[in-house]
């Protein structure tokens, strides 16, 4: 008995430490993202996989959880590529020079677009819906 349960622990602990996901997270992201490339994967805290791939010739990073289930993806984008509400909004709050990335962040929910900035010494996000909307302004 004491056996089994000690073989049972190692397996966790194992399958906790491997550097692929499951079948199930692998099946849901070739679907999501038939043909990408290049990909590599990371546990992130829980049981969320990470995954960065090019795929149509863009950087993309996609967040599943274990059973497979896709959370969200970013996509760094210049900031000429994004809607102009949303850039007119980021304009009218910030200076360009204050602006260190822009990544479209799609959810199940929606499309949202996250500025990354500095304020003073203080890295921000600062987020808008498509419609340029302010929805999130958080320390990194």
């Amino acid at each position: 008995m004491l056996k089994y349960g000690l073989a049972s622990m190692l397996y966790k602990a194992v399958s906790w430490k491997q550097k692929l996901p499951c079948r199930a997270v692998i099946k849901s992201f070739n679907k999501k993202f038939p043909k990408a490339k290049y990909t590599s994967w990371q546990r992130m805290a829980g049981t969320v996989w990470e995954a960065a791939f090019l795929w149509q010739d863009k950087e993309h990073t996609a967040l599943f959880d274990e059973s497979g289930l896709w959370l969200e993806t970013h996509t760094y984008m210049p900031l000429g590529n994004v809607p102009i509400a949303v850039r007119e909004s980021f304009r009218n709050e910030n200076t360009p020079e204050a602006l260190v990335k822009v990544f479209q962040l799609k959810t199940p929910q929606g499309t949202y677009y996250e500025f990354q900035i500095y304020k003073g010494q203080d890295p921000l996000k600062m987020g808008y819906d498509a419609q340029g909307k302010r929805i999130e302004n958080s320390i990194l």
